[in-house]
């Protein structure tokens, strides 16, 4: 199974917005598999019906020790959005994967993408750091 992720809703604060998502590198390590460096997000924020983005990005996400997925995370600017503005969120991440422990099996290279419509919310207790 290809590697996946996506959005939660942007969170403003401050001035600025907490951007992250769910990242599941869909990777075994009992069968010594593993995910080569960090795996690289970019992301765009647009304007719900605007065709050019507010916001353009990169990130870095680091699988855990354990193998578990969790989440990735960038702070950046508002870029002028509020609190109940509807957002386009369209992302890539990049994976380099070692699939077979055979030091002659090269590792592969993934990249998956997502597209999803988010509201900017305010932070909640379970948001705050």
């Amino acid at each position: 199974m290809p590697p996946g992720s996506e959005f939660n809703d942007p969170v403003l604060e401050n001035g600025q917005l907490l951007l992250s998502g769910p990242y599941d590198p869909s990777i075994d390590p009992s069968k010594q598999q593993a995910v080569i460096g960090d795996v690289m997000i970019r992301y765009l924020i647009f304007a719900k019906g605007d065709d050019a983005p507010r916001i353009d990005g990169v990130t870095n996400f680091a699988t855990r020790a354990d193998g578990k997925p969790n989440e990735w995370d960038d702070t950046v600017p508002a870029a002028g959005f509020s609190v109940g503005d509807e957002v386009r969120a369209v992302g890539v991440a990049v994976q380099v994967t070692k699939y077979d422990p055979n030091p002659r099996v090269p590792p592969s290279i993934a990249a998956v993408t997502w597209c999803v419509d988010r509201n900017v919310v305010a932070p909640t207790a379970s948001s705050a750091p």
